[in-house]
């Protein structure tokens, strides 16, 4: 059976989100009021993503270089594509980050290859980055990248893997969600059934073995 598989790639992916990692760098810490007032509603997550990237100034290639050299990737997200790749089981990386910085990422790691759909990435004439919003579609207006629309799209069953706040909505509509982190707990708060996740490994061996095979004659039972 084909199955789709969507992974977000901050914090997902790597094993720290890459833009929390450059505002800390290059901001300092001004920019969590933005993130406080995203997570408690008051700003929506397009508003706060673009109030956040407008704060960096660093040119971007010294930006880029300090993701790659200090943001490590998940030491089994590899062995993951591959075994994927071997199930026929297409797997593609949706991110509400920054396009030219998750390619550059995949890249390294040879995984060029995978489809990525992310925001893209712009610059003022004062140096200050701006975000351009994904083209895809947006089911409502509150991200700049509307991950659910590539769900509702599937009509194969999804497994959905992510950590964050912008992974509550498209796992919550995932037929399978690894949620690790604030994901996570939000699940649990909210019921809403999930498998906890640290490591890529622990996703794998949870597919391979006997509580996947159980998963996969669920979507097969008459």
């Amino acid at each position: 059976m084909k199955i789709q598989v969507f992974t977000d790639f901050d914090g997902t992916i790597t094993e720290r989100d890459t833009l929390v990692h450059l505002l800390d760098k290059y901001v300092g810490g001004n920019w969590y009021e933005i993130e406080d007032r995203v997570d408690d509603g008051s700003l929506s997550e397009e508003q706060g993503l673009r109030q956040e990237i407008a704060l960096l100034t660093a040119p971007f290639e010294e930006a880029l270089a300090s993701v790659l050299d200090e943001v490590p990737v998940d030491s089994g997200f590899s062995e993951f594509a591959a075994y994927c790749e071997s199930k026929g089981w297409p797997l593609s990386i949706l991110s509400g980050g920054l396009k030219p910085l998750i390619a550059a990422v995949m890249e390294a790691q040879g995984l060029s290859h995978l489809p990525l759909y992310a925001n893209d990435l712009t610059f003022e004439d004062d140096g200050r980055w701006r975000v351009i919003p994904a083209t895809t579609p947006r089911i409502n207006k509150l991200c700049n990248h509307c991950k659910s629309w590539w769900l509702a799209e599937s009509l194969d069953p999804v497994i959905y893997i992510g950590d964050g706040t912008t992974d509550r909505c498209p796992g919550a509509r995932a037929d399978l969600l690894f949620a690790k982190g604030s994901l996570a707990d939000w699940c649990e708060r909210e019921k809403v059934a999930h498998v906890r996740w640290e490591k890529f490994e622990e996703i794998l061996a949870w597919l391979s073995g006997l509580r996947g095979e159980a998963w996969l004659d669920t979507l097969t039972a008459p």
